[in-house]
């Protein structure tokens, strides 16, 4: 059973250059999907912490949350990641994508219900059913992965599906594919919301 102790990181440092508009700050049903998210992980960790790029801390959907400033900028989600590990490196870290509007409490019961469970693996991640592939952005990267994350950074290598991949990340497969849908472009926005009516 592992008794680390639970942080929470948020990403929010993207630029949403397909999407053309802020995703942290889309609003479903009324709420933005980074409010949204960051109150969800909140429930399931001991503090929250929202990823952002150092020229984001004053906009104001990220200036209401505990901020980690990126580290190591350009270098997507494995720069927050090292970031947060660099913050406090002996916590298990649960990540989430800011822009999962299906994320649900049930999924993230499942994640963190296997992971208190589970003591020997050094990740583990969410899986849509069937699928052999993680969701590295849905996901607890414990400290084990710190090392990984910096060695594959420095080659040059920026993809944490396969970060994980290599080490082997437990998957527990989600109850729903939609609560691991991303919300990437406008299409992908009206789609999301149309089936919301």
């Amino acid at each position: 059973m592992s008794d680390r102790r639970r942080l929470a990181l948020v990403l929010a440092g993207g630029r949403s250059r397909r999407m053309g508009e802020d995703k942290a700050a889309i609003a479903v049903d009324g709420v933005t999907l980074l409010d949204r998210t960051v109150a969800l992980a909140r429930e399931f960790s001991d503090e929250v912490w929202v990823s952002v790029s150092a020229d984001q801390t004053q906009e104001s959907v990220r200036a209401r949350h505990a901020q980690l400033i990126d580290a190591r900028p350009g270098e997507g989600p494995l720069g927050g990641i090292l970031t947060a590990f660099d913050h406090d490196p002996e916590a298990e870290w649960l990540v989430l994508a800011c822009d999962m509007p299906g994320l649900t409490r049930e999924g993230l019961g499942a994640l963190t219900s296997a992971a208190s469970k589970d003591a020997t693996s050094i990740a583990l991640a969410s899986a849509a059913q069937g699928s052999d592939l993680p969701e590295p952005l849905y996901a607890i990267w414990r400290p084990q992965m710190r090392n990984r994350v910096v060695d594959a950074l420095d080659a040059g290598r920026r993809c944490a599906r396969k970060c994980l991949l290599e080490a082997g990340a437990t998957l527990v497969e989600m109850p729903s594919d939609r609560e691991i849908t991303n919300m990437n472009t406008p299409e992908e926005r009206d789609q999301w919301m149309e089936a919301q009516r």
